[in-house]
């Protein structure tokens, strides 16, 4: 009995034992097959291309090429032929098809459009700050809100209803005021009055000065003319109440020097901002000198 157990189990471990082999065969085998392929394709990718392989690589290739080049070329002349047809800018105002926006297009346009020689938004922050804001803490220095200032850009630049709401915050409509003319294509101030400015503005006898300023000024375009005077005009007002404003000539010198006279394009960048600031406190200063010929106060229709 012994002797017949011993003699099953001897022949259960010799077949384990076989079956374990074979298997160990087959992994080996499988592995050997793979490194073999992996050699093969490394050296098909390594051995260089037959002759008529390239030719027909390089003519694939050279078709792409010029199909995408016709395609371009098509593009650029299709696109060169909508530019050239297009209509000018004025056959478009003519039409009613354009129609120029407040920020950002010149004053004059805005005032041909509006038939007055100062911008209605101007007139109307001017007014609505004189009437409400005067003696705000920070008046121009305070920045508003500029999504705000954003919302009532939108709104008058696409003649919609104004907010009301936008009009409490004071400092949103000084902000947007600011915003108007620091978007002018050319400055209030043009870059012909700075030139003039910057021969004289070292001038030490103050009447001599003040005279040469006053005559730069009138010789600015009508509409700056008559516009720079409001806005003169209306600092002297707001000069009157820095008791309570806090804001003195030479703060709001410090602001709307840079607002009213652009310097992009000049390189004495500090030489700019003196004269900026000087010109600026001097007008505001001794406006009661300054006789501003303002000539009728609206444009014939």
């Amino acid at each position: 009995m012994a002797t017949s157990l011993f003699n099953s189990l001897k022949r259960k471990g010799s077949r384990k034992f076989r079956r374990t082999k074979e298997l160990t065969e087959d992994s080996r085998s499988t592995t050997s097959n793979h490194s073999n392929a992996r050699a093969g394709y490394k050296a098909k990718k390594s051995s260089p291309m037959t002759e008529d392989q390239e030719v027909t690589t390089t003519s694939r290739h050279s078709r792409k090429v010029s199909t995408s080049t016709v395609g371009g070329s098509d593009i650029r002349s299709v696109l060169r032929r909508l530019l050239s047809n297009r209509p000018p800018i004025e056959t478009l105002r003519e039409k009613g098809i354009y129609k120029d926006l407040t920020f950002a297009a010149p004053l004059e346009v805005v005032c041909q459009r509006e038939c007055r020689l100062i911008p209605k938004f101007v007139e109307d922050c001017i007014n609505h700050i004189e009437r409400c804001g005067l003696q705000a803490q920070g008046l121009y220095r305070t920045s508003g809100n500029m999504a705000l200032v954003n919302e009532l850009k939108y709104q008058v630049d696409h003649n919609l209803p104004l907010n009301p709401t936008l009009w409490e915050d004071i400092s949103v409509i000084t902000s947007a005021l600011k915003l108007y003319f620091r978007e002018l294509p050319v400055s209030l101030l043009t870059d012909q009055f700075y030139k003039q400015v910057s021969t004289y503005i070292d001038e030490h006898d103050l009447g001599i000065l003040i005279t040469k300023l006053i005559d730069s000024v009138n010789q600015l375009p009508r509409c700056n003319r008559v516009t720079l005077d409001l806005i003169l005009k209306h600092l002297c007002k707001v000069v009157k109440y820095r008791k309570e404003n806090k804001m003195t000539v030479s703060n709001l010198s410090i602001i709307w020097g840079p607002t009213l006279m652009q310097i992009s394009g000049h390189s004495e960048f500090k030489r700019s901002l003196m004269i900026q600031k000087k010109t600026t406190d001097l007008m505001i200063t001794y406006y009661s000198y300054f006789d501003i010929q303002t000539g009728p106060n609206s444009l014939p229709r």
